[in-house]
């Protein structure tokens, strides 16, 4: 019997597909046979949906995102192991003074006032990593425990969470603290509604933007800005009618989260950007980057929107069409001179771009 392939694909299909080698079916056969139908249905339910079941062999990216999210306290110490505890250190200290400026600035913000003020003045912020992430003795221990005999990965990883399911291990904190420690693999500020702080994860105050060495716009505009938005989401939700007078037209085509995402980030980028003028003063002072024909403003409002296209990409939106360019520039000519700064001539759609103030 011949196979029409046309009855099993959707109507007008363009996209790429893919079918699975006879290798494939044969590894999946011998999996069945090995482990119970209901075990092996489960584990591999849930590798597929945390995006780390291997569409071929395993290699070093699978396997590794396998075991952070089997072993994330082990994997966590290992992670702070390869930094030394001078960079770490300066790390959290540079978040801290960007966290306490930001807090200044938004304190004499004229439209802040009442209980956002009040929640602004008692809000904290975590970035120190639990202690037992630094003691890499901590990791060893808890990997000698382990029975690793076999090659195949996927027997281990069932017998990791065997093994966790009998005797679970949790990072171990005071019972009677509000606080949240973060895992430091963990790639996103967050706002802790328990505690009421922002928690930054070691991960994010590592990234190649916020090194010590370069100039304060690069600092703020990316891990500041990410701090900015937990701020706002944390002491008011006043700006959520603005989500639908002062955004685009363009966003429309995307939920009303993306519409709050959006402004937002929008939020953030202004916050940031005024705070480190306001401890810095002027950028025309600061160094600039070599090679880069850009001025620190520019080079700012870039890097946030360049932020904004990876955390778009990496929840699904396509950042390749027409609507989302044009959210770009929007977001963009939020710092209020982007059009001069950028040098954009009347008539252009930089130039036509609305401002909108958060608070």
């Amino acid at each position: 019997m011949q196979l029409n392939w046309t009855d099993l694909l959707p109507y007008k299909w363009n996209n790429p597909i893919v079918v699975r080698s006879p290798d494939y079916i044969k590894a999946i056969e011998e999996l069945l046979v090995k482990y119970s139908t209901r075990v092996v249905h489960n584990s591999m339910l849930i590798l597929f949906t945390l995006g780390i079941l291997p569409p071929d062999n395993p290699n070093p990216i699978i396997c590794t995102r396998a075991t952070m999210w089997a072993l994330p306290d082990v994997t966590s110490a290992i992670f702070v192991a390869h930094h030394s505890t001078r960079d770490i250190k300066n790390a959290i200290k540079r978040t801290n003074l960007i966290f306490k400026s930001l807090k200044a600035y938004l304190k004499r913000a004229p439209s802040l006032k009442g209980a956002a003020l009040v929640k602004l003045s008692s809000l904290r912020i975590q970035s120190q990593p639990w202690n037992g992430f630094i003691n890499i003795t901590y990791a060893a221990k808890d990997l000698e425990s382990m029975d690793i005999s076999s090659d195949d990965w996927f027997e281990n990883i069932l017998k990791i969470f065997g093994r966790n399911k009998i005797d679970p291990t949790s990072i171990n904190i005071d019972k009677n603290s509000h606080d949240t420690w973060a895992y430091p693999i963990i790639s996103k500020v967050f706002y802790d509604t328990l505690s009421h702080s922002i928690v930054v994860p070691l991960s994010v105050m590592l990234v190649p933007y916020f090194d010590d060495r370069l100039p304060p716009y690069l600092q703020y505009a990316s891990v500041g800005v990410h701090i900015a938005k937990e701020i706002l989401r944390s002491i008011t939700k006043s700006f959520e009618d603005k989500a639908i007078r002062c955004v685009p037209e363009s966003v429309k085509v995307f939920s009303n989260h993306s519409q709050m995402e959006i402004l937002i980030h929008s939020g953030g980028m202004q916050i940031s950007y005024h705070s480190m003028l306001s401890i810095t003063g002027p950028l025309k002072g600061m160094a600039r980057l070599p090679s880069l024909n850009l001025t620190p403003t520019q080079i700012f409002f870039l890097v946030t929107s360049q932020e904004l296209c990876e955390e778009s990409n990496y929840i699904g939106i396509d950042t390749e069409t027409a609507d989302f360019e044009h959210i770009l520039i929007w977001l963009i000519a939020q710092g209020g001179t982007a059009s001069e700064v950028f040098k954009c001539p009347s008539g252009s759609v930089m130039y036509n771009q609305k401002t909108c103030n958060v608070l």
